[in-house]
């Protein structure tokens, strides 16, 4: 997530999908069946548990700083996610303004979608607007397949997708269901340019003063060969969403994300 936010609360209406089909119409008498015994009854396929992620929609607002002794914004970042129990989306809009804007290419536009699975998240496509649709890069993950479709400036390349990978935005709440978190944390992640493999490594509890009270968070630091390196702060108060983000590029330019405000909407259980 990077640095106004159009519609916050325009909901998000997912497409009629497989799940959505309902059998209708006579389909016949079904056919007899001879009767098995119990000793001959095929063994019982365990159905694994439903997936249950705590927030149907979570709306997090962060102001953007750049560098370290910044104290007054320089933007805004708003992230929103949904999900309906199988399916997911994720939008992220940040934007600066004067010289950090110009630094930074202006407006940042992230949307990603995916499905609920066992184990977490399963990302199915994520696309990135830097600026202007032109600017774009995307990502299609096909899981059948195990590969990965790449398209940035023009140039589109297939690649092996791993297992478990994710994109930029679904690595944020995947971390949900890494808890308890290691005390390192591999994860695989995809933008419309390449695969990285990031490394995020517990540093320890920490006490963040912020426009919400004081929030209960776990640091965690990634190091990228390059330079980079990125700080999370999650709050364990919040499904372990993020409070407050600093990355540095590889340029050694810091930028600041400190949540502001949040509105979140529990999920029902799942029923037996």
């Amino acid at each position: 997530m990077l640095p106004q936010y159009e519609s916050a609360e325009v909901p998000i209406e997912y497409p009629v999908g497989p799940f959505d089909a309902v059998a209708s119409g006579d389909a016949g008498a079904a056919p007899t069946q001879p009767a098995v015994s119990e000793a001959e009854s095929p063994p019982a396929v365990e159905t694994p548990p439903p997936v249950e992620y705590p927030l149907r929609h979570a709306t997090l607002v962060f102001d953007l700083y750049y560098g370290a002794g910044e104290s007054s914004p320089v933007g805004e970042v708003v992230h929103t996610w949904t999900q309906d129990g199988r399916e997911y989306r994720i939008e992220t809009v940040a934007e600066a303004v004067g010289f950090v804007s110009w630094c930074l290419g202006g407006r940042l536009v992230q949307r990603a979608r995916g499905a609920l699975v066992p184990g977490g998240l399963e990302p199915a496509a994520y696309r990135a607007e830097l600026g202007a649709p032109g600017r774009a890069e995307t990502a299609r993950f096909d899981w059948g397949a195990h590969k990965l479709a790449l398209a940035s400036k023009g140039e589109e390349r297939l690649i092996d997708l791993p297992d478990g990978a994710q994109d930029p935005l679904s690595m944020l709440h995947q971390l949900y269901f890494l808890t308890p978190l290691p005390d390192a944390a591999p994860l695989d992640i995809v933008t419309g340019r390449k695969l990285y493999r990031y490394v995020y490594r517990t540093v320890g509890e920490a006490q963040l003063e912020t426009p919400l009270g004081v929030v209960r968070a776990l640091h965690m630091h990634r190091q990228d060969p390059d330079g980079a390196s990125m700080d999370v702060w999650l709050d364990r108060e919040r499904s372990f969403l993020p409070a407050r983000i600093h990355a540095v590029d590889r340029k050694g330019r810091l930028l600041r994300q400190e949540i502001r405000a949040a509105r979140l909407e529990r999920a029902e259980p799942a029923r037996e």
